[in-house]
């Protein structure tokens, strides 16, 4: 099975090369048949609790961007079930999430409960003339 969600040593690996601003998570799920669902959504409860003690702390806010159901790729014809794209002040502030006590103790174990497979991406806002 590939990674569901980058280990607490990629993330400090990330910190070197990752790009300056915001930002852009890309997550395309793809749920366990045996109530991954439901396990999902226990995992987004407890990691909105850590996203409440960092903003409690004064953390920017988290963005939600989008999120909504998926589907087959047209191009391959992989199949997902929903797509959340999440925005972050920066990488530090996805870092701080990610490493929080909270997030690695209960909402990690949730997620390898909750996924078959995942595609989490890091992006960062740069115009189209930039391909």
């Amino acid at each position: 099975m590939k990674k569901l969600s980058p280990t607490v040593e990629e993330i400090e690996e990330l910190r070197i090369t990752a790009p300056k601003g915001p930002v852009v998570m890309i997550n395309l799920l793809k749920f366990r048949s045996d109530n991954g669902r439901a396990a999902y959504r226990r995992y987004l409860e407890v990691a909105w609790r850590a996203v409440a003690e960092l903003e409690s702390g004064g953390a920017p806010p988290l963005k939600n961007l989008y999120s909504g159901r998926a589907g087959k790729d047209v191009a391959d014809g992989e199949d997902w079930d929903f797509v959340i794209v999440m925005e972050y002040a920066d990488f530090d502030h996805f870092a701080s999430l990610m490493l929080h006590p909270i997030y690695q103790s209960e909402a990690v174990p949730l997620r390898k409960e909750a996924l078959e497979k995942a595609l989490f991406m890091m992006s960062s806002p740069a115009p189209i003339s930039d391909i």
